[in-house]
């Protein structure tokens, strides 16, 4: 009786015959003949068995590759003297194996065969190529010389695994990487592949984070982890896909090579954003004195503007300087510092109160008079408009203004929070009467020249600059259509004296 793998051989032997009789056009086919070298004559007789079947040396390795390339394995064979057949068989879409080559020729009737070739550029290679590359490719390619003898036949048979190219990762961090500080947050990639060794999918990156990993069935699921911290600022985590020796042991006639394959997946740099806190006041005094200056600090990134606010006279100072003014002697009050900055264009904002008393500077029966104190009136004219201004709303706003006393000439700079450049303003106010002002801007993009108007006044002695502005966009050509005009809101400004401005020099020949 024969065994099945005989019979199978002879069912192959008169179906390459029944090829070989039909002509290439119907037929196709890839084939591939070694000729024996000159000057060497085929051995005759017994050969040696060492000199038979595969190059131990040089069987199939494991490999793993992308979607979509084009893939070779490689088996070597002892020797061309003894007639060798080798034969191909894949374990990816057949489980039992299914032979994609015998004696050089690709068969036909393999439902992949337009993909698989065979090169031979020496006579002892035999190389299984595959084109376009699936997911489905990934698996078992065995190659055996099957006219070897059973005492030195050798199968090498490898594993081919396909990557579907770069992992799909979603965040619940922004695409911008801005993150607030202490929240949680989570990135996941998902990796499908075709083959029986497993991907490896590692995360690197700013510690603490946690990681995890998971597989079902071809897909590879891995995680990352954290809360954000300030230390983690300008960072990013990598996710590396490579493979590792950790598989279980390959088996008989398996390669135990580790494939060579990387690939990385980059997060954003994380840019870490905290509202204000851990806020104080320096100094805590008892008793406070007429021109005491009492500073407000805060944590905060961006950096917080400050507001203080007398809870008993319902007083706001812009800044984060406080100097104790003359009408607050004699009473005890509450005074609130609001910090605030803007995050993703939401402002945050906390409080921190103390308790001010103000007492009278020291005084003398003799040359000392009593103190007096003065309420400033409800509404009153700006001094001056020169000086740093901060405007909240409709959006932030600082502007900073010189005026030359002599001929009432402004030169000032005006950015909004959301530019990175300056403003050059330059404009006239009354001598003498600061409380009414007009300056031109040149928009540096697409707005051309902006016209703005400003109106100061005072309320309980704090200053309030009220501006509105007009500009016309760039038109077309000369003759064709006009630019659009633009119209603001009203921009309210406050004095902060902490702005730090460009420096700003009122040229000679201004207006002139």
């Amino acid at each position: 009786m024969y065994s099945s793998r005989a019979l199978v051989g002879f069912c192959l032997v008169v179906l390459l015959a029944c090829f070989h009789s039909l002509e290439a056009k119907d037929v196709p086919r890839v084939s591939i003949k070694a000729s024996v070298p000159r000057g060497k004559a085929e051995h005759k007789g017994t050969p040696h068995p060492n000199n038979r079947g595969l190059d131990t040396n040089r069987l199939p390795l494991n490999t793993a590759v992308n979607v979509g390339v084009t893939v070779t394995i490689s088996c070597w064979i002892n020797s061309t003297t003894f007639d060798p057949r080798i034969q191909w068989t894949e374990y990816a879409y057949n489980p039992n194996g299914g032979l994609i080559s015998d004696a050089g020729f690709i068969l036909p009737g393999h439902p992949q065969n337009a993909r698989y070739s065979l090169i031979r550029t020496d006579p002892l290679q035999h190389d299984l190529v595959i084109s376009d590359v699936r997911l489905a490719d990934g698996g078992v390619y065995e190659c055996e010389d099957t006219n070897a003898p059973a005492s030195v036949r050798q199968r090498g048979a490898a594993q081919l695994v396909v990557i579907n190219g770069q992992q799909n990762c979603t965040s619940t961090m922004p695409d911008t990487g801005g993150t607030m500080e202490g929240q949680y947050y989570t990135t996941e990639c998902i990796l499908d592949y075709g083959g029986n060794l497993i991907p490896n999918l590692r995360w690197t990156g700013p510690p603490p984070f946690g990681q995890a990993q998971s597989n079902t069935g071809n897909r590879c699921w891995s995680g990352m982890s954290f809360y954000s911290d300030r230390t983690m600022q300008q960072q990013n985590w990598e996710s590396t896909v490579n493979f590792t020796g950790y598989f279980l042991p390959p088996p008989v006639d398996m390669a135990s090579n580790i494939p060579t394959y990387e690939s990385v997946y980059f997060t954003p740099r994380i840019d870490v954003r905290w509202p204000p806190k851990g806020m104080y006041a320096t100094p805590i005094e008892a008793e406070y004195q007429v021109g005491d200056v009492i500073e407000c600090f805060a944590d905060a990134f961006p950096t917080a503007s400050f507001e203080w606010h007398n809870l008993r006279t319902n007083e706001r100072i812009d800044g984060s300087l406080l100097t104790i003014r003359s009408q607050w002697v004699n009473f005890n009050q509450t005074l609130r510092c609001q910090a605030t900055n803007t995050i993703d264009q939401l402002p945050y904002s906390n409080d921190f109160t103390i308790p001010v008393n103000v007492v009278p500077p020291p005084t003398t029966p003799t040359t000392t008079p009593p103190p007096t104190t003065t309420t400033p009136p409800a509404v009153s004219s700006c001094l001056n408009l020169a000086g740093r201004w901060e405007s909240l709303a409709p959006l932030r706003a600082s502007m900073c203004i010189e005026i030359n006393a002599t001929n009432g000439r402004i030169h000032g700079v005006l950015r909004n929070a959301s530019d990175t450049f300056w403003v050059d303003l330059v404009g006239l106010t009354n001598t003498d009467n600061y409380d009414h002002a007009t300056f031109t801007g040149i928009w540096p993009e697409n707005r051309a020249v902006s016209s703005l108007i400003g109106e100061c006044s005072r309320c309980h002695g704090v200053e309030n600059l009220v501006v509105s502005a007009i500009s016309r966009s760039k038109g077309g050509p000369p003759c064709a259509t006009p630019g659009t005009i633009y119209y603001s809101q009203e921009y309210e400004f406050f004095r902060n004296p902490s702005i730090s401005c460009p420096p700003i020099t009122i040229p000679d020949f201004a207006f002139e």
